[in-house]
Order: C-alpha cells, then structure tokens, then sequence
C-alpha cells in the first residue's frame, strides 16, 4: 500500500481463492500546528517580556513566567507539560488551544502530551530544554581607606568604593562598633547606616564622608567597621557581598602632641620661606628704585611687570 490517509477494508485474492477480510485503521492523532512562548522575566531585572513561535527552547532568569500557547488540530480532552518525565503540569483546555503559565526556579526538560476527544494521544513528542541563568551575586570594593587606618582630628572619614551588580543594587549599609576602649566597654554587635546610592544602577562609584563625632570617641579608642551591598532579588531574597573589616583609631595624645609639633615646625618652615622670599623681593625693588634714580629714565616693560 502506498500514503494511507483513512481507514480501509482489504483481501487477497490468488487463482480465484480469496483470503480472509482485514482492516487498516487510520488513527487521526492530535499534532501541534503551532507553539507560542512568552517569557516574562522578574520586574527587578528590567528585561522586556520576549515571544518565541514554534521553539519550546528557552533561556531565562530565576523567576521568569513562560505562558505556553499550544493550538492543535484537533479538540482536546486533555494536555499537559511533562517535565524530566516525571512531574506534570496540566494544562488549561479551550477546544483544540492549550494554554499553561509555568514559573521558572530551575532548569528542565520538558514534553507536550496531547490527548483528544477519542482518548488518542501525540506520538513521539520532541523534547525541550528550559536553561536558567542565576542571578549573580553584587560586588563591592572599598578603595579608599584600603587598611587600618587613625582618624583626624576632624572625626571624619571619607569612602570611596564600587559597586556593580548585573541587574542593579538596591541598598549600601556601613556596619560600625567600638571594638576597643580604655575608657567604654566595646559594643558587642554592629550597628548599621543606610549610605545613598542610585538605585537600579548596574555600575556606581559611591564616594561618602562618615562623621564618626557622635560617637564620643576617647584617645586610643578603635572602630571596626565593613560595608555591605545587596542586589534587587526578589525571587530568592537580595544576595549581598561585603568589604573586609577595617579599623579606624583614635591616635593617643602623645601621638597627637606629635603631630601638632610636626604641623607647627611645617607652619614655621612656610613663614620662613615666605619672609625669605619678602626680604629677597625687597632687595630688588630697593636696586630698581636706584637704578631708576642714577639713571632718570622712564620704566621699561619688564621692569614694570616686576614691580607688580
């Protein structure tokens, strides 16, 4: 027999002698006639809802929603989404359309069963991947200070750091405690302070000046102190990577008298050069005025420019 399209009865015959009658049954099974996709991925990672026709192999985020649209060539009584050929996921049914929202936490393997009104069902499904990507976890860099470091006299410390995340960061925290004290017992945990930063930006250097005067701080006294970024996961919760600890110290007071003898000898050195630099000046001009004066000429350019 040749492209059997229906049902047929058939016998053979040989020297007038007939066989028995038999049958061939055509079985009219349910085919896919087209698959749409749309992939939606997680609002945190502003990536615009995508379709795909006819390709069940996807490539998304943690946390995508993919809206199968199944149309048929024939009404169905059942479909559903085998996944690694063991969980199913049944699907909505309206005549020959088969519709199905599957939320994405890991990747898979999957088939499309169709079952129409006659109890036949698809033969040889192809099989699908769904392949996720992870959400990356932030990176954070603190430049500046980049070791133990004594404070100033100011009570204040700048930071500068980078941040990157490859969907955004949403929060920066300075974690901080009086670890050592001659005068105060130590803090025994850290406290924290929310540090403004731009919100959604994948790249940011965050430049911060941290005013430690309200801590009361006494010589020889030692914060410790780490800062903590977070991503805007919100499928799996914000991951977040911090900065190593560092300590910031209060010098003790001879270090201290040190310094401001180092300034005054710095200041003194100035005011020599300076007076130096007056006493030479006023030689000049004292040498032009009798110059000037032997000579009774009028000023030159340059010896203008001088004078000034």
């Amino acid at each position: 027999f040749g492209n059997i399209r229906s049902s047929i009865d058939y016998y053979v015959s040989a020297d007038e002698i007939n066989s028995e009658s038999y049958s061939i049954k055509v079985v009219d099974r349910p085919i896919i006639h087209s698959l749409s996709l749309k992939i939606a991925s997680p609002l945190y990672s502003a990536i615009p809802e995508k379709e795909q026709i006819d390709n069940g192999n996807v490539e998304c985020l943690t946390g995508s929603t993919i809206t199968f649209e199944i149309l048929t060539n024939k009404e169905l009584s059942n479909a559903y989404i085998l996944i690694n050929d063991s969980t199913k996921k049944e699907c909505s049914i309206n005549s020959n359309f088969a519709f199905l929202d599957i939320v994405v936490k890991n990747s898979f393997n999957y088939k499309i069963i169709l079952k129409d009104k006659e109890g036949n069902f698809n033969i040889s499904p192809v099989e699908y991947s769904v392949s996720v990507s992870e959400d990356l976890f932030p990176t954070i860099k603190l430049i500046s200070p980049s070791e133990d470091t004594n404070l100033n006299t100011e009570m204040r410390e700048k930071l500068l750091l980078n941040l990157s995340d490859d969907y955004g960061v949403s929060k920066l925290l300075l974690f901080y405690k009086l670890s050592a004290s001659v005068y105060e017992s130590p803090m025994d945990s850290f406290r924290s302070i929310p540090i403004p930063i731009t919100p959604f930006s994948k790249e940011q250097t965050i430049e911060y000046i941290w005013n430690l005067s309200s801590l009361n701080l006494a010589t020889e006294d030692v914060v410790s102190f780490y800062l903590t970024v977070y991503d805007n996961d919100n499928i799996n919760g914000p991951k977040s990577s911090s900065t190593q600890i560092l300590s910031l110290r209060m010098p003790s007071l001879s270090e201290l008298f040190k310094e401001s003898e180092e300034d005054a000898q710095n200041i003194e050195a100035e005011l020599k050069d300076a007076m130096q630099k007056a006493a030479d000046l006023k030689k000049e001009l004292e040498k032009l005025d009798k110059d000037l004066k032997q000579d009774k000429r009028e000023l030159n350019w340059e010896e203008k420019e001088r004078i000034q």
